[in-house]
């Protein structure tokens, strides 16, 4: 479960998995839109050929020593994109 503070004290508990708003190829960093978030944010998207990253890919976070590494994708089918559009 990933944590993510907002603009409260408090936390808001997110799911593991989450969806790819939009994405570059020189290296894929992709807008990551957390399940249960109102805002996407930049990350990297590894684990697959740069080729096969597209908008509404689910995600799984990759954790590394110092928080999430990257994102992969999780096998899911993707997201709608009237699931994601209006965050874009």
């Amino acid at each position: 479960m990933l944590f993510f503070q907002i603009r409260r004290p408090d936390f808001l508990a997110l799911s593991l998995c989450h969806t790819v708003e939009f994405f570059t190829f020189v290296y894929v960093a992709a807008a990551v839109l957390l399940d249960g978030a109102d805002i996407a944010f930049q990350h990297l998207v590894l684990g697959c050929d740069a080729s096969e990253v597209r908008m509404g890919m689910r995600v799984r976070a990759v954790w590394g020593d110092e928080g999430v590494s990257h994102f992969e994708p999780n096998g899911e089918a993707d997201a709608p994109y009237e699931s994601y559009e209006r965050f874009m």
